[in-house]
């Protein structure tokens, strides 16, 4: 049996977004609210990484559900604008939300946004997004050990 990962719902995504839209409306390029004909392509987004067949997880364990998330929010452009930021703060929620935590660099998850956004081969990217969640995720307690102050 495989453990059971939350997901990000339709409400976490509106409280990110808010989030995202209060930073953003100051330093570069706003996101624009979330309009109805948004809605189910960013549902679709944040539940096919769940999604079952034939009662068998399509997207098992977490390195895959986590990156699949990020790459869906980004090449299905559920959003007019904003859709790279809005992937890089959901990958980290759900990191989060998971006691996970993705310790790697805002630039280094730029750049890997930056490339989900060109054209690509699907399966290629899927494995680099895979190696880069692999190879930089620790749990919440190990990223509490490593940056909390030393007394």
């Amino acid at each position: 049996m495989s453990k059971i990962f939350l997901p990000i719902s339709i409400e976490d995504f509106y409280w990110l977004l808010k989030f995202a839209q209060e930073y953003h409306s100051q330093k570069d390029e706003p996101i624009p609210e979330i309009s109805a004909k948004d809605l189910p392509k960013i549902e679709s987004c944040l539940n096919t990484p769940f999604a079952t067949f034939d009662g068998k997880e399509l997207y098992r364990g977490f390195i895959n559900k986590a990156s699949f998330l990020f790459y869906l929010l980004i090449a299905n452009h559920p959003l007019s604008n904003g859709n790279k930021r809005m992937a890089i703060m959901a990958l980290q929620y759900f990191c989060y939300i998971n006691n996970y935590f993705l310790d790697t660099s805002p630039k280094r998850l730029k750049v890997l946004a930056k490339s989900v956004a060109q054209p690509h081969d699907k399966e290629s990217i899927m494995e680099i997004i895979k190696k880069t969640v692999r190879d930089d995720l620790i749990t919440v307690r190990q990223a509490e050990r490593r940056y909390s102050p030393k007394k």
